[in-house]
């Protein structure tokens, strides 16, 4: 079991996928997958990772502006952390996030002070609906979820008609 996925090679059962209400829509794109699997955790349902499954994702020939992908990685799961984390969790794991996004970025070197301001910018605009859509996972959830970031954790045996996420690719813990 792993505690999230990437979405370029997942298959969902239908139902899981509706029981959480699928993906949250005010990400977009960047960590959809983890607030998936968020949730679906949450719910009692496992993620589970084949190493035997490939899937091959080609690049666009341009390559990809790491800045940008990082800085809406930061923006997403402060996002998440607002709509998914329990209130008393909110403050400590967005200072959390932000810690961790400026520390990624000086180590890429593309860090630039402007793109603090968007995060927060982008952040206050969608407080309203975060807020109103805020639908906390338990305190087990993510403890659960932190102590599987370091570790393989073997599923239990499954009945073939047991609802379950299976994910595949290269590399799916973040």
């Amino acid at each position: 079991m792993v505690p999230s996925f990437y979405g370029f090679g997942a298959l969902i059962v239908r139902a899981a996928f509706e029981a959480v209400g699928g993906f949250f829509e005010p990400l977009g794109y960047y960590c959809e997958e983890d607030e998936l699997a968020l949730k679906l955790i949450d719910r009692g349902f496992l993620v589970i990772y084949d190493p035997s499954l490939q899937v091959v994702h080609h690049e666009y020939s341009k390559g990809r502006d790491y800045r940008i992908i990082h800085r809406l990685t930061w923006r997403n799961m402060m996002y998440i952390t607002v709509a998914r984390y329990p209130f008393i969790l909110v403050a400590p794991a967005l200072a959390g996030a932000t810690f961790r996004w400026i520390r990624l970025a000086r180590e890429w070197r593309e860090f630039r002070f402007r793109d603090v301001a968007w995060g927060f910018h982008a952040l206050l605009r969608r407080l309203p609906e975060l807020v109103s859509q805020h639908r906390p996972v338990q305190f087990e959830t993510l403890r659960q979820r932190r102590l599987w970031r370091n570790r393989v954790v073997a599923p239990p045996l499954l009945e073939p008609d047991s609802l379950m996420i299976m994910a595949g690719g290269d590399n799916l813990n973040h």
